[in-house]
């Protein structure tokens, strides 16, 4: 999806009438520094699988194929991201563009077998816009195919079978780049890394969890914050927290 052509024709397909005109991806950040987003907080840094902008609004299109019970607050996440992304010191508010963040899902997360469950904020008793333009779509490739809007049929069917039917030339783009991708050798080689990377992972998760309270908690330590406040957000004890 880190193609324009391709990014343009999916948006228009799940929103039919937005048409978009342009699009740009943003150069990745520099890894030189790490930024903290509120000063005296340490943020969680994410990497999204897709982000452009358009000119009126920033996108971000993630593929999930294993169902987490956390996903609307990864989207809560991916909001923020974008939102300090575009808006710089010395900015006002009104340059904040809205946002869009896209889980295509292999599953169905809602379980009502629907093909796109899209929210944005409102007042639940008045049905009242809030009006921020932070926009969440989910989108369900398992929904039945009678269910699912014409332009999205084929598309849904391909990541269900990941076999082209018809002479879409959309879907036919699509899978010519995964042929692609699959015939090389670096994409077989970073795969097998990844698999390795995960059985690391699933060994060292508890581990690493207890290192990054200790490393917080230095940080904090380091701010001269009480022991006690340490000690509420880290999950340390007091006698753990002495000895850093």
């Amino acid at each position: 999806m880190k193609d324009a052509e391709l990014c343009r024709e999916l948006i228009e397909r799940i929103m039919p009438g937005r048409k978009i005109s342009k699009i740009r991806f943003p150069e990745p950040p520099s890894s030189e520094t790490e930024k903290t987003i509120i000063p005296g907080l340490y943020a969680k840094s994410v990497r999204l699988d897709v982000l452009f902008e358009d000119g009126a609004s920033w996108n971000d299109i993630e593929m999930q194929v294993q169902k987490q019970s956390y996903l609307p607050l990864r989207g809560r996440y991916y909001h923020a991201a974008m939102d300090i992304n575009q808006l710089h010191a010395g900015a006002d508010y009104p340059e904040l563009r809205p946002t869009y963040v896209i889980f295509i899902c292999t599953f169905d997360y809602y379980g009502m077998e629907e093909p796109i469950y899209f929210f944005e904020k409102y007042d639940v008793k008045k049905s009242l816009p809030y009006g921020d333009g932070t926009f969440t779509i989910i989108l369900n490739t398992t929904c039945p195919k009678e269910k699912v809007p014409e332009p999205l049929r084929d598309f849904f069917g391909y990541l269900s079978s990941q076999e082209t039917e018809g002479d879409d030339p959309f879907i036919g783009q699509i899978h010519q780049m995964v042929e692609d991708l699959n015939g090389r050798k670096e994409i077989e080689q970073i795969m097998t890394l990844e698999e390795e990377l995960d059985v690391r992972y699933s060994i060292g998760k508890k581990e690493g969890r207890e290192d990054e309270k200790k490393d917080t908690a230095r940080k904090m330590k380091a701010d001269g914050l009480d022991a006690g406040v340490i000690a509420k957000y880290t999950g340390l004890s007091i006698e753990e927290i002495e000895k850093l």
